[in-house]
């Protein structure tokens, strides 16, 4: 029998993670006793399921933001989400992790002699003015942006360990780690590495974010254990010490190696670059070669091809905790049925995918064949090939009709975003906007009461501030001076939904969408048409000399809004709410058109008119209730955005030039 007493005393934090679990396995195999010690968040029981029966292994359940007390000879403090999507979705839990976990577990090690290695971040250097990175470079870092939580709560925990180590004689060793890949990624955390290869073994686009110029280097999990290894075990090396591989790679030709690999038929898709992604990352190693005798021996293509063979075989499971209810990080999203209005829409079409993504049942619901455009049956043709959701001709406007798709599907939420848009050419839209706008939205949102909707989410608009002198708009601001008929039916249609929550306690939220651009966009909006007719050499009209701003928002941060707002709940008291969703930054019509005239390096042929009836002089958002509410704000520059809308463009432009 084993007597855990006879051997090394390890605690791993984070043990059930990607590298904790590996951590955990190497420390078994050399002897030791292995106390893993997770929550859960973002760590998986798969990881360490077959360690279950070992004699030298022990799994507590626990939050290192809380103390605890346990006697240990070493402790690795691998605690904290490390993908952008875990620590942007928790970003104050994300901060927590790293700062009071550093301080709890810096103090068990003084109070029990152990040395502590603790796995900090090359996203110590942020987004580096040297290359390649030294340890000594205090990096460049966004102290404010959305990476920040994790960027500056690893920076403080350093900060805690090493004022420990000059105080009170931390036993301390640092190590700074690059990207890793191997098994054991889960395949939905957001990793470039994981993300690619599922997307090439499914035939799905690799999605590169920017141009794919930006690089990266890739160490092997198998490497990287040995680094830590040998760090915790050696003398006199305190660090930080970067551990990771110096081979660079650009993300475009990681995408081709991988697709290579798989032997995939999936294309490269170009998406805007996030904000405060660094352009080049890769560690100089010199002092782990020479204090360690340490380097990387896996090569990228033969670390990849062991990677890939994992994830063609592995299963990935819902976590159950000791209770055996599914952890807050795979929620099971199949039993949740969703209703979206105008699927066949820009944003329908686009928030379905999303939400197909996530595992929802979506029944997405719009005009008959007749009645949509050509463009329109693309779009749902594009969506139906890349969903599995469920489409049904339906007009709104109908309400017996309406009522019996409710009392077939019974939606438990509502995504409402069918109407008429467009402020301009309002005499020859009046009475579609009385069907669609006006009795289309009462009927949607009676129904959804009678059927105990729980959540209804509905599509307003910027234009409902009319030509406000206060800017930028905050929600609170007037909204009885429309412009245009387009917007006094989005107007009414607040009120109206303020009404029924008020009346009938249901949830209900409106979204006052800024100018919305992006893939698969509405051809009769400035960006798209300018575009076009630059890519076939046509003349644009530009109105007002171009100097009317308008507050331009890319399509998936309007997506991401509805999604993280769709998801939350105001309580029984506040049972209606309104958020702008916007960009923050509005630039002028020829500030749009010079930008594209730059992507696409041509220049426009422009024809100048006078300001439209119903139009407006500015738009700008205020999103601070939004950033509150669900931690976000649409961050796309308009550059970045116009870049990909511009290379979808052309793509369309060149098989199907006659379907605008």
């Amino acid at each position: 029998m084993v007597n855990k007493y006879d051997k090394k005393r390890v605690l791993v934090t984070g043990g059930a993670g990607f590298l904790g679990s590996h951590l955990c396995d190497r420390l078994i195999r050399d002897g030791n006793y292995v106390i893993c010690l997770d929550n859960f968040y973002t760590g998986y029981h798969n990881n360490i399921d077959h360690l279950s029966n070992n004699k030298s292994f022990h799994l507590i359940e626990h939050n290192i933001i809380e103390t605890i007390n346990i006697d240990a000879d070493e402790i690795y403090n691998f605690a904290c989400p490390a993908s952008p999507i875990h620590y942007q979705k928790e970003p104050i839990f994300t901060l927590k992790t790293s700062v009071l976990g550093a301080i709890n577990m810096s103090e068990l090690a003084i109070k029990t002699n152990a040395k502590l290695l603790q796995a900090s971040t090359s996203e110590i250097y942020g987004d580096p003015e040297i290359h390649p990175q030294t340890e000594d470079y205090w990096g460049r870092v966004n102290p404010i942006g959305h990476r920040s939580c994790y960027d500056e709560g690893k920076r403080c925990a350093e900060t805690i360990f090493f004022d420990h180590y000059r105080k009170n004689q931390l036993k301390l060793k640092l190590a700074r780690v690059f990207n890793t890949y191997g098994p054991r990624l889960h395949p939905n955390d957001g990793r470039v590495v994981s993300t690619f290869i599922m997307q090439a073994l499914n035939d799905k686009p690799l999605t590169i974010f920017g141009n794919g110029n930006q690089t990266r280097s890739f160490c092997y999990v198998d490497d990287l254990i040995e680094g830590f290894i040998r760090l915790m075990a050696s003398d006199n090396l305190i660090g930080p010490v970067n551990l990771g591989n110096p081979d660079e790679y650009r993300i475009k030709d990681l995408a081709k190696i991988i697709i290579r690999l798989t032997n995939s038929n999936s294309e490269i898709k170009i998406l805007p670059l996030p904000s405060d992604d660094p352009a080049r990352r890769k560690p100089d190693i010199n002092l782990a070669k020479s204090q360690l005798e340490w380097e990387p021996k896996v090569s990228i293509e033969k670390g990849l091809t062991k990677a890939i063979s994992y994830f063609q075989n592995a299963s990935f499971q819902p976590n159950q905790t000791k209770k055996g209810k599914p952890s807050k990080n795979l929620k099971d999203n199949s039993k949740t049925n969703i209703m979206i209005t105008g699927v066949a829409g820009f944003i329908g079409s686009h928030i379905a995918k999303r939400l197909s993504d996530e595992g929802y049942n979506i029944l997405g619901i719009d005009q008959s064949d007749k009645k949509l455009s050509e463009f329109h049956k693309l779009r749902l043709k594009n969506l139906m090939k890349e969903t599995n959701i469920e489409f049904l001709e339906s007009d709104i406007s109908n309400y017996n009709k309406l009522h019996q798709v409710f009392n077939n599907f019974k939606p438990e939420k509502v995504i409402h975003l069918a109407a008429t848009p467009g402020v301009r050419g309002a005499e020859k839209k009046y009475s579609s906007y009385i069907q669609s706008n006006l009795i289309g939205h009462a009927n949607t949102l009676d129904i959804a009461t009678k059927f105990n909707v729980k959540h209804f989410l509905y599509a307003s608009s910027s234009s409902v501030y009319g030509n406000s002198l206060d800017q930028p708009f905050k929600e609170d601001y007037r909204t009885d001076d429309p412009e245009s008929f387009y917007a006094a039916t989005k107007k009414s249609n607040e009120l109206m939904s303020a009404t029924y929550s008020k009346n009938y306690k249901m949830q209900t939220t409106g979204m006052r969408f800024f100018t919305v651009y992006g893939p698969w966009g509405r051809p009769d909006m400035a960006y798209f048409k300018f575009a076009k007719n630059i890519i076939n050499n046509k003349p644009i009209t530009v109105y007002s000399n171009g100097e009317l701003k308008r507050d331009f928002t890319y399509i998936d941060d309007i997506v991401e809004s509805i999604f993280r707002l769709m998801n939350i709940s105001f309580g029984y008291e506040v049972s209606h709410k309104i958020f702008n969703i916007g960009s923050g930054k509005p630039v002028t019509v020829m500030e749009l058109v010079n930008t594209i005239e730059l992507i696409l390096n041509k220049k426009a042929l422009i024809s100048y008119e006078p300001m439209q009836l119903g139009d407006v002089i500015l738009t700008a958002a205020n999103n601070q209730k939004l950033t509150k509410e669900i931690s976000f704000e649409p961050a796309t520059s308009l550059k970045g955005g116009l870049e990909v809308f511009c290379f979808w463009l052309k793509e369309i432009l060149s098989e199907n030039n006659n379907i605008f």
